[in-house]
């Protein structure tokens, strides 16, 4: 009688995950669907780390950085920051002030622009500092 109960809890406790439905909304994919206006496609993927190089959740087709093109609001004019390099930076402050903005560090090399992990991005960039003290480094 023991043995058939233990069964019967066994067998209940399985039964119970097949009649309780996934928690949809913590879903890993989102498509453009999901997402009202453009911006707000955009902003999520830019977030999860999207870039040309990295398409969150295959939201962009053409991989050119832009997510959900079709969707509501979209500027064709707007540049993704996660596909910045050194060259889209006029001076070496405007590169470290968005490098350091976005958590880059000695251990954190946002968009590859520190490839000597010192924490000072594009140092070949007019107006290097190579006195800079990057606080990031020290946390």
């Amino acid at each position: 009688m023991k043995r058939l109960s233990g069964l019967f809890i066994v067998v209940a406790f399985l039964f119970s995950f097949y009649l309780v439905p996934p928690d949809i909304s913590s879903a890993a994919n989102k498509n453009c669907k999901d997402f009202k206006t453009w911006k707000d496609a955009q902003t999520y993927f830019e977030i999860k780390g999207g870039s040309k190089k990295n398409n969150i959740d295959g939201l962009d087709r053409d991989h050119d950085g832009l997510a959900c093109e079709s969707n509501k609001g979209f500027n064709k004019n707007y540049r993704n920051p996660n596909d910045f390099t050194c060259k889209n930076f006029a001076t070496w402050k405007a590169a470290q002030d968005f490098f350091e903005k976005r958590g880059g560090s000695k251990k954190k090399n946002v968009n590859g622009l520190d490839p000597d992990h010192d924490g000072l991005a594009c140092e070949t960039n007019k107006g290097f500092n190579k006195n800079h003290k990057n606080l990031n480094n020290s946390k």
